[in-house]
């Protein structure tokens, strides 16, 4: 996996070497994922064959809804997976807490 959306040496670099890329989340996913796809085809390789995951943060504001929705917007972009720090939560159970919260309706 490399991590990161560097359009053009990161992305280069997922194209021709990675199984997985993780990008941070958000409205510019699909740009992202477009410009993969050029630096796939630029090197002959079938994009399909690469996981596209991203990096969401949870915050003291996030509440399940709203980690719901981001959770649906990046499966939206074509994400398989998800992954998830903490900011500012000097809680780990609230952490753990939210994160449980969602598991059954992602799955």
């Amino acid at each position: 996996m490399i991590a990161g959306g560097g359009e053009t040496k990161t992305l280069r670099l997922v194209a021709q070497y990675a199984d997985a890329c993780n990008l941070g989340a958000g409205p510019g996913v699909p740009h992202k994922l477009e410009v993969l796809r050029r630096h796939c085809d630029a090197v002959g390789r079938d994009e399909a064959e690469i996981e596209r995951t991203v990096m969401l943060s949870v915050g003291p504001q996030t509440n399940r809804g709203g980690l719901l929705q981001q959770l649906d917007e990046a499966a939206g972009q074509g994400c398989a997976a998800a992954y998830v720090y903490a900011q500012q939560m000097p809680e780990p159970r609230r952490v753990v807490d939210l994160l449980g919260s969602v598991v059954e309706a992602v799955r």
